[in-house]
């Protein structure tokens, strides 16, 4: 009895305190991957935002982009958060699409390749973050085509990622907005919701509206199961070397 008391507290402390006593500081990786024929390979190594040593990229593999993908893990692949993501489609054709600038070559070749494509306008949420937190946000964006990148707004602040110059093969190096072909933009210090959430609108800036993935930056909380299992671990350390 007194040890199911002890769990039933250490559940309650670990679902109310995440935030405070088990938060994660690192970036979570998203890559949009295709797995329908073309397929494409998921990408591995540093983004704009550079974190040596960790690679890992969550991948977006949905054929439909109503699809979401759910507590995802850090660049380290060992950590994994209540951090969410999914599309909502407001207007026009929405696909999701891979095989960027003819044969796609060059170091960032498997992040850059493969996009979720829109000719209308999408939100995109991130949710399952800490209400009130601020975060940095790097978004890619280039497509086959010149200038195909996209239209990218948070909170009013609107920006046109112009998706490179469509040359055959994918940038060698990752260019910032508001340079000429441009093919990522960085928003510091965007703030959670009350809910936990970012969303952010893309548009067709010329003939459509291509995102290759995103980074965030910040404190994120644990998954609760993992939560719960690391808090009951060390409660149960504790009170085996009480009581030996």
């Amino acid at each position: 009895m007194r040890m199911h008391k002890m769990i039933v507290v250490v559940v309650g402390l670990v679902l109310a305190g995440a935030s405070a006593r088990g938060a994660i500081t690192g970036v979570v990786n998203v890559d949009m991957q295709r797995t329908a024929a073309p397929a494409t390979t998921l990408y591995s190594g540093q983004g704009a935002y550079s974190d040596p040593g960790n690679n890992y990229w969550n991948p977006y593999n949905a054929t439909l982009l109503d699809t979401p993908i759910t507590n995802l893990w850090t660049s380290t692949q060992l950590e994994q958060t209540t951090v969410d993501f999914a599309f909502t489609p407001l207007l026009g054709d929405t696909r999701f699409m891979g095989g960027n600038n003819g044969t796609p070559t060059g170091p960032y070749a498997n992040l850059l390749a493969n996009y979720a494509l829109t000719f209308g306008t999408m939100d995109a949420v991130i949710s399952g973050l800490i209400a009130g937190n601020a975060y940095d946000l790097y978004l890619y964006s280039t497509a086959n085509g010149q200038h195909q990148g996209a239209r990218f707004t948070i909170g009013g602040d609107t920006r046109d990622v112009e998706g490179g110059p469509g040359v055959v093969g994918t940038p060698t190096s990752f260019i910032a907005y508001p340079t000429d072909d441009s093919n990522y933009t960085l928003y510091s210090g965007v703030v959670a919701d009350g809910f936990g959430s970012i969303t952010f609108n893309m548009t067709n800036y010329q003939a459509a509206a291509a995102l290759n993935g995103f980074q965030i930056v910040g404190t994120f909380l644990p998954e609760p199961s993992t939560a719960m299992l690391l808090g009951l671990g060390g409660l149960l350390l504790r009170r085996r070397r009480r009581y030996s």
